[in-house]
């Protein structure tokens, strides 16, 4: 245990290094993302109900919890396979289930900044209280860290940086327009519908929702269970990848 902690901590410490300088940016814009969002989506609506507004609130939220992990993680681990930085960081004597912890971490400390900027602004601005649920915690981590594996997952599988970066710029426009995150799910079309029910995107929406505004899910119980399927399929995936890899 002394071993693995100490591994973490030099992991963190190189991480953040070798990302100083773009860290900090990437702060600013989630937050900026995170409020922008919030701010934008009203504009698509002339008149704002107190149910709009929970969705659109909620689904910024949960927007900045995943678009970091489905976007911006896929194009990092994409630049390190093309610099061959797996190469050099499998070559150190650290458990390689540290990467994942450290980069986990990470991008979680600089996803929360938008995410309770999103929900205090968001709330004040369209006038309505927030329901905080105690599962609130567990949650937002549970959906972090899915985004962040299912990222990975996606980058490690793509055989090229290129298609990494096609897969993320169609992950992204799914989100905003074909996903039931700021809206019902119900107001897809019928195939949209059903791959959504198979899907993550979908459960992580409610289990944001859930523990905000419990008045809109109704089955909290298996949003996390589908959450928690998908997180763990694609960390016995990552750890073939990371096991496998000389």
């Amino acid at each position: 245990m002394r071993r693995m902690l100490s591994s973490y901590v030099l992991m963190m410490k190189w991480q953040m290094l070798s990302a100083k300088i773009v860290l900090p940016f990437v702060l600013v814009i989630q937050l900026i993302i995170a409020v922008g969002t919030v701010f934008g989506l009203g504009f698509m609506y002339p008149n704002i109900d107190t149910l709009s507004a929970k969705y659109i609130v909620t689904g910024a939220t949960m927007m900045t919890l995943t678009t970091l992990g489905l976007v911006m993680v896929p194009q990092n681990v994409a630049q390190m396979k093309e610099r061959k930085t797996f190469d050099y960081l499998w070559s150190l004597p650290l458990p390689r289930s540290v990467y994942l912890l450290a980069d986990f971490t990470i991008w979680t400390a600089i996803v929360l900044p938008g995410v309770i900027a999103s929900l205090a602004i968001g709330s004040a601005r369209y006038h309505f209280a927030l329901d905080i649920s105690p599962l609130i915690v567990p949650a937002f981590l549970l959906v972090a860290l899915t985004s962040v594996a299912v990222g990975m997952a996606v980058a490690h599988l793509s055989p090229s940086p290129v298609l990494t970066g096609i897969i993320t710029n169609v992950i992204v426009f799914s989100l905003f327009l074909f996903s039931p995150v700021n809206f019902p799910i119900e107001r897809l079309p019928f195939g949209i519908y059903h791959v959504h029910l198979v899907l993550p995107i979908k459960y992580m929406a409610d289990i944001v929702r859930g523990t905000v505004t419990p008045e809109l899910v109704n089955n909290l119980g298996t949003a996390f269970a589908i959450v928690g399927a998908w997180c763990v399929a694609s960390m016995i995936f990552l750890y073939f990848v990371f096991t496998r890899r000389r």
